[in-house]
């Protein structure tokens, strides 16, 4: 029985992480002889779906983020070549033509991406489907055509980052006018082939989520097709109705069940137990009937809930909930929570980072995990800097362990199957974070009352606080108020049973 990838070199494929969950490889010049197969790749599994991975994205991503571009190129040499130019923001689709996934890694640390080609013709035609799937998340897109004969493997092995990157931005063209270009070229002076290619150009067009860039690429055919723009915003505008019908018959009704499966990441798939016992809401895939919380507790107050003691891990209730209240802010925090109305009367906006920052503060209260508060405090520290963005910012942190805590609370590692997007619509975090943040927030406070509940108890049950009458009065005072603090917090998030 021969190995898969005998006489093969092997090019490991890492998450966004860094965890090698695949291998690719290529046949060797000197074992060519007999072999049909230029390139063997792993098998999908569990926990590869080539669909949702890009070459190179763990070793591209902070220069992605840094040069606010990111090139596409075809094949793991071409990815290689171009790191040791000292070209670093490259990924590659593995072979196969983009996916939804792919796109949506790449958007989380850029929106704009330039696609290298080699020249073949043939190879260009075929990847232009991909490309307006890239249109269609909103990604502004750029092409380039390498010279004659040579592809990015060859090219960035003759040229030092610079002279690429001085290529690339002289010879790089918007894609509407890229793709007008190559198909007026194939068209001729047929008018068969000529309303083929303006019928190609509008689905392109249509599927842009900005009307101003619509409108900017209307123009911009329209004189290159030497026709009115009045017709192809017709056009336009008949394609997009078709298409919101498309999604609308697509989606169905709103999904009102229950049961969902989760598509979180793992910190948040620990929260499913907790959900299981009471009124949680988890993020993504969970019903959107459910009704949001109060936002007052209704209890005496005994004052600000104390941190949790010293010894508390992680292994704590309320620390999952540290991690799922973390992952709002860092996917989040930007975003506008809700207005409030300062001295002189004027609503101020609120963001997402603001509002736990404050509402923890409040209670006196702090992560456990040093990162975390690390991580929330900068947040609160830059919310307001031009252009700030969370996901971004960590994702580009000097320090390598807030850097890599980001990856984790971006990623996820389980999608809903096509299933579950049959005849419903899932709601997502972004849209419920009226009704997620508060209740995260008072899980997290429900979790740290019953540590200091149960710290409490173990104490009274030594045997020098025993023989302390005033500590024991002092902790059962203590212990009855917080006591009645859980109670009116069991009683906001659900049915919960406290004993």
């Amino acid at each position: 029985m021969r190995d898969r990838f005998r006489g093969r070199v092997i090019f490991p494929v890492h998450t966004l992480s860094g965890k090698v969950v695949a291998f690719g490889g290529r046949v060797l010049a000197g074992a060519t002889k007999g072999v049909k197969v230029k390139y063997v790749n792993s098998p999908e599994s569990e926990i590869y779906h080539k669909s949702n991975e890009l070459y190179g994205i763990f070793f591209a991503k902070k220069a992605i983020v840094k040069q606010e571009r990111c090139y596409l190129v075809e094949g793991y040499t071409d990815v290689i070549s171009m790191h040791q130019a000292g070209v670093e923001n490259v990924v590659a689709s593995l072979g196969t033509s983009l996916t939804p996934g792919q796109i949506r890694m790449v958007r989380r640390f850029t929106s704009n991406m330039t696609v290298l080609y080699d020249g073949d013709e043939a190879g260009i035609k075929a990847s232009l489907r991909g490309i307006d799937m890239l249109l269609e998340e909103g990604m502004n897109i750029k092409v380039c055509l390498l010279p004659d004969g040579e592809d990015p493997d060859s090219f960035a092995r003759k040229h030092n980052a610079e002279e690429f990157q001085t290529f690339i931005r002289e010879h790089e063209t918007d894609f509407i006018r890229f793709k007008a270009g190559l198909l007026l070229k194939d068209a001729g002076k047929d008018p068969i082939k000529r309303a083929e290619l303006i019928a190609n150009l509008v689905q392109s067009i249509s599927v842009i989520p900005e009307a101003i860039v619509r409108d900017v690429y209307i123009k911009e055919c329209a004189q290159l097709l030497d026709m009115e723009d009045k017709l192809l915003v017709s056009e336009v505008a008949k394609r997009r109705e078709a298409q919101a019908g498309r999604r609308a018959a697509q989606a169905g009704r709103d999904y009102r069940g229950a049961g969902a499966a989760r598509t979180g990441a793992d910190d948040v798939a620990a929260g499913n137990a907790a959900a299981a016992a009471g009124n949680v809401p988890v993020p993504d895939g969970v019903p959107a009937d459910a009704p949001p919380p109060p936002q007052e507790i209704e209890a005496p107050a005994p004052g600000p809930v104390q941190a949790p003691p010293p010894q508390a891990q992680e292994g704590e209730e309320f620390y999952k909930y540290e991690r799922l209240i973390l992952q709002l802010v860092v996917r989040y925090g930007e975003r506008i929570f809700c207005n409030v109305t300062d001295e002189d009367g004027k609503e101020v906006p609120v963001t997402v980072t603001e509002y736990i920052a404050n509402d923890l503060k409040a209670d006196g209260l702090a992560f456990h995990n040093p990162l975390h508060r690390q991580v929330l405090a900068e947040a609160a520290a830059h919310i307001h800097d031009e252009g700030f963005s969370a996901e971004r910012f960590f994702l580009a942190h000097p320090d390598a362990g807030i850097s890599k805590l980001c990856v984790e609370l971006i990623s996820n590692r389980y999608q809903l199957s096509k299933y579950h997007f049959k005849n419903q619509t899932i709601v997502t975090d972004g849209e419920r974070l009226e009704e997620l943040v508060p209740s995260l927030l008072v899980n997290f406070k429900y979790a740290i009352v019953g540590v200091e509940m149960n710290h409490i108890l173990a104490t009274l049950k030594e045997t020098s606080a025993a023989d302390d009458q005033t500590r024991c009065e002092v902790l059962m005072k203590r212990y009855t108020e917080l006591g009645k603090l859980h109670s009116a917090m069991a009683k906001l998030l659900g049915e919960r049973v406290v004993v």
